[in-house]
């Protein structure tokens, strides 16, 4: 594959400014953890005797994913709770070393979001499933506005419709569809933001994170969820183009919407390390216009899967999200 013909094809995709759909594999670069991770550090913190925790051990030690296992157990409410602080916990020790990183280093998303940024008009959208505060320290490096719902410097309120700026202000909207690290419920049922490192959850109030399983489908009819899944829609349904970075397309508050734009012609590029099968099949069938682009057979090399020039493996690192924005902003 010529990669110059490559580049070119990225660019008529990306013409106009992508909705950007973040996933997990985007911030583990920065430290950030895997579901692996998780599904480890969830059995090595919680023990209980209850028969449907056993099943789900079992379930996972016998290879099921995190979220698969937890579709298929009736946990009680206390270990529901117990899994969210244990995720909570983890993710927030990672998050202050993702902050060290990224203060101290330039990285592919604030690259990416400087340089969309760069001219008119100065919007990107972003939907993410993470928990985690990556991009808002990237927007805090560029100089850019974030917008996630939440207003408030250090005890932050969740209030919509979003933003009353308009003019030539560097602006991205950040949807958090599963909430976030710094988002709480406190004992009212009010949801608030509280925009610093905490080594511990304030008493008596609960992190706003949906994890997987049965559970975030009862919890995200309740706000900050619910608007922020609407709001997704609306700017999913809206975007000319997609851009997907390591997300592994198995949310189904982000993919109904999505399929359904893909389906009609706008096209998508996907850059992540690993697709699955299901991501794959899901790109591959539903998808008029598509790009793929994969860790190859060495870490300098890519796997392109497209619909226009078909298979190959290229000499270029790709899949690494440096990289990829060199090639199509032409860096």
């Amino acid at each position: 594959m010529d990669i110059d013909q490559f580049a070119k094809r990225i660019q008529k995709y990306l013409e106009k400014v992508p909705l950007i759909i973040l996933g997990s594999g985007a911030t583990i670069p920065y430290g950030l953890p895997s579901m692996q991770d998780l599904s480890d550090f969830i059995l090595s913190n919680i023990n209980s005797e209850d028969k449907e925790w056993i099943s789900f051990k079992a379930k996972l030690r016998g290879g099921i994913d995190l979220e698969t296992a937890l579709n298929q157990v009736n946990l009680s409410q206390d270990l529901i709770k117990q899994i969210i602080f244990n995720t909570w916990k983890l993710i927030n020790n990672k998050d202050k070393k993702c902050f060290r990183t990224i203060l101290e280093h330039t990285n592919g998303i604030q690259l990416l979001l400087s340089r969309l940024l760069h001219s008119h008009p100065k919007e990107v959208v972003i939907v993410t499933t993470n928990y985690d505060r990556a991009v808002e320290y990237c927007a805090d490096k560029i100089g850019a506005f974030i917008i996630t719902g939440f207003w408030g410097t250090y005890i932050g309120n969740f209030k919509f419709p979003y933003s009353p700026f308009k003019g030539n202000e560097k602006t991205i909207e950040l949807i958090k569809v599963h909430g976030s690290i710094d988002w709480f419920m406190n004992e009212e049922d009010i949801p608030f933001v509280l925009n610093s490192h905490l080594d511990e959850i304030p008493e008596d109030w609960i992190p706003l994170i949906v994890t997987p399983g049965y559970y975030k489908y009862q919890e995200t009819h309740k706000d900050p969820y619910r608007t922020l899944i609407s709001r997704s829609d609306e700017q999913i349904n809206k975007a000319f183009c997609y851009l997907c970075i390591g997300y592994g397309f198995n949310d189904d508050h982000i993919q109904p919407k999505l399929l359904q734009e893909i389906k009609n012609g706008k096209p998508i590029v996907v850059v992540t390390k690993k697709l699955t099968g299901n991501g794959e099949a899901i790109i591959k069938e539903n998808a008029k216009k598509f790009i793929v682009i994969e860790e190859g057979t060495d870490l300098s090399k890519s796997m392109i899967s497209s619909s226009e020039l078909g298979n190959d493996e290229v000499e270029y690192n790709l899949w690494e999200l440096t990289n990829f924005v060199k090639i199509w902003l032409g860096i």
